[in-house]
Order: structure tokens, then sequence, then C-alpha cells
């Protein structure tokens, strides 16, 4: 977010005695504290997670801004008891147990939640993951009102095996976590997660980057814990291959979204030249591997009707793909791939020259 301002300010005047002045805006927000008003929903989809609630918890009671957080836990009919552990927490949080009557999905219960609150802002979390810091919500909270922004995004830690991590500081707006958003912005523009399974933030989050106004907090403010059974990192992160008829349903859905909010062309036209260029990445990535469970012309046959209903329509420009493959340049997953497809021939093989 360029020019942003700093959630403090610090002055310091005068020789000898030095003086610390809080800036008008910290002010504002300390005043909020006190009358605990409610500011943000933060929305939990919570599926078996009594391993990990408490730590989830734990990093929201030292929240700077504890006081003005509304928790909306959604459970996601999994015949768990969490009783005792939001008794735990209760003096310190403000926690809503909102209970599915059947197993409908992470989207599902987001949306749930969501439209269950009434706060100015939404954040959401993962049920075994944490925030990075105790600021992490006040500096989200800052920047999307001081600047009166409809979104924003912020850096994301990784975990990617034990003690291992990696930094989410490209402006990964793919997940719902480290973001907040305004309600009003929300609803005006009926922007709700769909009940799809999997991919649903990323076609959330792609409709509102294109139609909303959107900023990036280049400050670390959530923990992606590491899971050994989670679908998009099992296995090596095949899902990414395996997955691609859901992730390219969702895709179309958000441009279908993006059309009824009358987005610029140029923004679908992108957005358009991102997902191709991605295809052609999970191509290089898994297309070569010998794993039974990658089937090489299922992907090609979704990527071609992709290509048939969508790509041919808005035809990204080259300038267009080029700025795709920049963004692209920085992927951990491809390091280390020598193409065996140039893209033009990739192009051909899930276009014109599909054959399948």
């Amino acid at each position: 977010m360029k020019g942003r301002k700093r959630p403090f300010i610090l002055r310091f005047e005068g020789g000898n005695g030095m003086e610390n002045k809080l800036d008008k805006r910290v002010e504002k927000i300390l005043n909020a504290k006190k009358t605990n008003k409610k500011l943000i929903d933060l929305v939990i989809p919570c599926y078996k997670a009594r391993n990990t609630l408490t730590r989830l918890f734990a990093s929201v009671v030292t929240q700077s801004m504890r006081n003005n957080i509304h928790i909306i836990l959604v459970q996601d009919y999994d015949g768990e008891d969490y009783s005792d552990i939001i008794a735990q927490f209760e003096q310190w949080l403000d926690i809503q147990l909102i209970q599915m009557k059947e197993n409908s999905g992470p989207g599902t219960c987001r949306r749930v939640g969501m439209k269950a609150g009434k706060c100015k802002y939404i954040t959401c979390m993962d049920a075994d993951d944490t925030f990075q810091n105790p600021f992490a919500v006040e500096e989200l909270y800052a920047s999307i009102e001081e600047n009166k922004l409809d979104a924003v995004n912020s850096i994301f830690i990784e975990q990617v095996s034990d003690l291992q991590f990696y930094a989410h500081d490209n402006n990964d707006w793919v997940w719902m976590f480290g973001k907040i958003y305004r309600r009003k912005f929300l609803e005006k523009n009926k922007i709700e997660m769909n009940d799809s399974r999997a991919n649903e933030d990323t076609g959330f989050n792609s409709v509102v980057r294109c139609v909303g106004k959107i900023g990036f907090l280049p400050d670390t403010t959530y923990v992606w814990h590491f899971k050994e059974d989670s679908i998009t990192r099992v296995n090596g992160g095949i899902y990414r291959f395996t997955g691609i008829e859901g992730w390219l349903y969702n895709m179309e859905w958000a441009i279908e979204n993006m059309t009824r909010l009358k987005a610029k062309e140029e923004n679908i036209q992108q957005f358009v030249a991102d997902n191709i260029i991605a295809t052609y990445s999970w191509f290089l990535e898994f297309g070569r591997d010998t794993d039974e469970r990658i089937d090489i012309d299922n992907y090609k046959k979704w990527v071609h009707k992709y290509y048939e209903n969508i790509y041919v329509k808005y035809k990204p420009t080259e300038e267009q793909l080029n700025m795709s493959f920049q963004n692209q340049a920085g992927n951990y997953h491809l390091s280390g791939i020598i193409p065996k497809y140039t893209f033009e021939q990739y192009l051909n093989m899930i276009g014109e020259g599909y054959n399948g």
C-alpha cells in the first residue's frame, strides 16, 4: 500500500524530558477500545479442531483490539463438543457459536458466519492457525479504516514443515486469512462465498480485488500452521493439479460476478491471463510426474474447456500475459524445473490443437 500510514507515530520533543505523543488515529482506536465497541467480526469455520482451537483463541486474547472483536465460530457438523474450550476464554473473548445442521464445507460456513455478523469489518481465520503478533488486527484495521479501502491484504507466514517457514509477501489474494474486508462493500455488491468445497476463497477474493478499492499492508499479520493432512498441502501439494476442475469452476464463477458488477474489461482480461499462466505453471510442475493420481488427459480436458469458454472470449494481450509471467517468476514450486513445453506449445495443446 503506497504511502500507508503506520498505526503508531511516536514523536519525541524537548531536551531532557522527551514526550511521547500518540497519532490521532491511534487515539481514536483507543477510545473505541474503552467503549468495548465491536468493530470486527472474526469468522472461523471449524471442523474437528479441538487440538488447535485453544492455540487460536490464545492468539486472539493477546490482540491489542481484542475487546473490539466479535468471534463467530461456525461448527461444520463435526460431532465435537467445544463448550469447555469456549468457556476457558469467554471471560476475555466475545464468542458466538453457530452449529451447522449438516456438513457443508468451509465456504458455506464462512458465508453463514459473515451473514450472522453485524460489525463494520470482517476478517477470517482457519481453526488451526494464529495471528502473528499482538498488533496484527490493529494493523489491518488501521490500514482499511484510515485509507478508506474495501479490503486490505497483508503478508502471512506459511509453516512448510517443522521450523521451516515461507513468507507470502507478494500480495497473495488466494486465501481468506491475513485480510480484512469492509462489510458495506460486500453487502452492497452482493459478494458472498459460494458452496464449492475448495478454491471458493480464491473465487471470492478474485471478485473483491477486481471490483473493490484494495490495499496491501507490507507487515506480517498471520501464521498458516503446518497440518499434515491439509488438502492443499498433502502429497507435495498435488491438489493444485488434481483439483483443477474445482479451481477452474471458481475462476469462471468469479468472472461471472466480475461481469455482473461491470468490472473493467482490461481487469478481467488480466485475470484470465493470470489463470492460464497458473495452469501452465502447474502443468510444468506436475505434468511430467509418473504418479498414478496425476491424470494428464483429465487436466487438459478441463483447461481446454476453460480455453474455449473464457480464454477465447476475453483473449488477453501479450502485455498482460507477460505481466502474469512476471508474477509467477517468484513461484518457489517451479524452482529447478526445466520447461518441457513452451507456453505457445502448451496453449496449442489445450487450445486449437486439443485432441481429447
